[in-house]
């Protein structure tokens, strides 16, 4: 396993952005911590309900 030191400023303002997000009521789809997140945001069932309305 590969292991990196990054400051602490660093992983507080990763620290602080996941917390918004969950806040927000993202969810985390893919984490890589320090590198990357990817979120969704929103109800699947209310996107499906939609497009089931316009067919």
């Amino acid at each position: 396993m590969i292991e990196r030191a990054v400051s602490s400023e660093v992983q507080k303002t990763y620290e602080e952005l996941r917390s918004i997000l969950l806040e927000n009521n993202c969810r985390i789809i893919v984490e890589e911590p320090l590198k990357s997140i990817i979120v969704e945001h929103g109800s699947p069932s209310v996107c499906r309900h939609e497009t089931r309305g316009k067919e």
